[in-house]
């Protein structure tokens, strides 16, 4: 500390001073560098003395105070400076806004402690500018709070997906840091945004049991008169199915809670039945999603309906997602008692049953080579499955010669 101190006061200040006169600061760049690497040693034990001191040198000139800033930004990014005295870090924050830097300023907000963090200026920076990492970081980090920032950013989707693509560069990274939020809380890895999962077991558990109610709640909180059902699973099905199917199944398959006992059947099943009603039963009932757009045209305001279907390959994937699902009936997991315990499959009605299976077979002929193979092993891991009494009725009710027609005409 006493060389960093001495070597400050021969070598940063007089520069600082000529730096003040003439206005030259290369030189500065690089002392300053020497003395927040030396910073960063020093203060690698807790104490943040040595960079307090080397702030309230610089701070004066706008120029070196720009520099400091700038070379603490690798050493936050990298994990290196995971405490920082919350002055600096305030000062830091309000700089980057101020400058655009947005992106680099949310890599580094979630690489911090949030005790370094100014929550007021963090949720308002966030929501002004849709760091959505940040965001999710003070709540989940500072306020052990899952469920409500997941509300809000679905708010936001939601507003997107009733407008229809093409969505913005902001509506898809939105969207797409929701669902991998989801996955990782469903998977019970806590650690998004950040890399290290802090959360003890049982906290795990219960943020996986609270998101999963919110993400199949009935209906959301204040929700309008015209609200449809199941809102956001809906929305994000609209905005990419394949991605949510994709996080649910990576969830029941690591995660016992979701696929052993009476209690993970249950959640199973609920969330499979939701699925079927929105894009199978209605569809065929026509309540389909719509919204309103505004178009202008020639100083006119026009009021469009647009009618949202899922697409034939989504519904395939739908088709994928429940097959693997029925045809885990059997598995056996470890619980912490040491012993096995088999997997309870999910039930599913004869016709959508038959109606899946035919759409996979007929969007196959098309030549449809999306997921090809995807779709080729659901249906022979399906065909192949020993289950419960009602999983054998529906495939002892599949007319053979039929199923092996269509998948000649598919080549699966």
């Amino acid at each position: 500390m006493f060389i960093l101190n001495d070597y400050m006061e021969r070598v940063l200040e007089p520069l600082l001073v000529s730096a003040a006169v003439d206005g030259g600061n290369r030189s500065i760049e690089s002392v300053l560098e020497v003395c927040v690497e030396l910073c960063i040693h020093l203060d690698s034990t807790g104490s943040s003395q040595s960079l307090e001191h080397l702030y309230s040198t610089v701070q004066s000139s706008q120029s070196a105070l720009a520099t400091f800033f700038q070379l603490l930004e690798p050493h936050l990014i990298n994990g290196h400076m995971p405490c920082m005295p919350p002055l600096i870090m305030q000062q830091f924050v309000s700089y980057y806004e101020d400058f655009g830097r947005l992106e680099l300023l949310e890599m580094c907000i979630c690489s911090v402690d949030v005790a370094c963090l100014d929550l007021h200026q963090i949720l308002t920076l966030s929501q002004r500018h849709g760091l959505h990492r940040a965001y999710i970081y003070v709540h989940t980090r500072a306020l052990s709070d899952y469920v409500n920032p997941l509300d809000d950013l679905m708010k936001q989707l939601q507003a997107a997906v009733r407008l229809g693509p093409p969505y913005s560069e902001q509506d898809l990274k939105l969207g797409h840091c929701i669902l991998v939020y989801i996955s990782c809380c469903l998977a019970g890895r806590l650690a998004y945004p950040s890399s290290v999962i802090i959360e003890p077991q049982d906290v795990r558990l219960k943020v996986k049991h609270q998101v999963l109610s919110s993400l199949t709640c009935l209906h959301s909180k204040r929700a309008p008169e015209d609200e449809p059902p199941y809102p956001y699973l809906r929305t994000l099905l609209e905005f990419d199915a394949q991605e949510l199917l994709n996080a649910l199944a990576l969830a029941f398959q690591e995660e016992e809670e979701f696929s052993v006992g009476e209690m993970g059947a249950r959640r199973r099943q609920r969330v499979v039945d939701i699925l079927v009603d929105i894009m199978i039963h209605s569809q065929s009932h026509f309540s389909v999603s719509k919204s309103l757009k505004i178009c202008l045209n020639q100083n006119k305001i026009y009021l469009r309906i647009c009618v949202t279907l899922f697409q034939p390959d989504e519904i395939c994937s739908l088709f994928t997602f429940i097959a693997r699902q029925m045809s885990r009936s059997g598995e056996r997991k470890e619980e912490e008692d040491g012993n096995y315990h088999p997997t309870t499959s999910v039930q599913l009605d004869r016709t959508v049953f038959q109606q899946l299976l035919q759409l996979v077979c007929t969007q196959s002929s098309k030549g449809d080579e999306s997921r090809f193979e995807e779709r080729q092993q659901a249906l022979l891991q399906l065909l192949q499955v020993k289950g419960s009494n009602q999983q054998q009725q529906l495939l002892n009710d599949l007319d053979q010669n039929k199923l092996l027609l269509q998948a000649r005409a598919a080549k699966l």
